[in-house]
């Protein structure tokens, strides 16, 4: 392979491989299945279920928990905003003002403190500071 060659990512290749019954693939293995002895062939079945099977549960399994963990995330929001309200209620009730929000601080300087702009110097006056060193 060349080494500036790229390679076609997993998902490319899983697009390009016909799949179903038609497909060169399963009329191969159709082909292989029955060239095995009935046997072998019917625990080559029950593997093959019994794999998709076990995918079949992990991915069930990884879905419920990335909806708990979305849950849960939500849950533990609802209560961070939930002791918010209720420490403001508490402040409201015995008199204290709300915690004001941080602003930006304001600049120090003013236009009037800022520096002059550096004055330009003229071929002239270039040249009248060359002859005088």
């Amino acid at each position: 392979m060349a080494p500036n060659h790229k390679r076609a990512s997993s998902d490319e290749q899983e697009r390009d491989i016909p799949s179903g019954p038609d497909s060169p693939f399963s009329v191969i293995w159709d082909e292989a299945q029955r060239r095995l002895p009935p046997p072998l062939a019917d625990q080559l079945r029950q593997g093959r279920d019994a794999f998709e099977k076990g995918v079949g549960a992990v991915q069930a399994q990884i879905e419920r928990r990335a909806a708990q963990a979305d849950v849960d995330a939500l849950t533990r929001r609802i209560d961070q905003l939930s002791r918010q309200v209720e420490e403001l209620s508490a402040r409201q009730k015995a008199g204290e003002p709300a915690p004001k929000r941080a602003t930006r601080a304001k600049s120090t300087t003013t236009k009037s403190e800022a520096k002059p702009a550096a004055k330009r110097r003229t071929k002239k006056q270039d040249a009248g500071a060359e002859t005088t060193e």
